[in-house]
């Protein structure tokens, strides 16, 4: 889906996907670094939201992944 949006005909140049995951979301984390090696683009990692903000308690903070610049085919 997301080589989908990549590759249609008439968009504009996407140079980066910004995404967020929770730490322990291996599964997502890891299909987001796979997508990116791909691409043959960075990945970079940051705190978007952190846990306090949260009124659950157990929720984990949520991490921003930002893919690019992704280079144009």
């Amino acid at each position: 889906m997301l080589r989908e949006l990549l590759e249609r005909a008439g968009r504009p140049a996407i140079r980066y996907l910004e995404l967020t995951v929770t730490p322990s979301n291996i599964g997502s984390r890891s299909l987001f670094t796979s997508f990116a090696e791909d691409l043959r683009a960075p990945v970079a990692k940051s705190t978007l939201f952190e846990q306090s903000l949260f009124d659950d308690s157990d929720h984990e903070p949520e991490l921003l992944l930002r893919i690019g610049p992704i280079q144009q085919t």
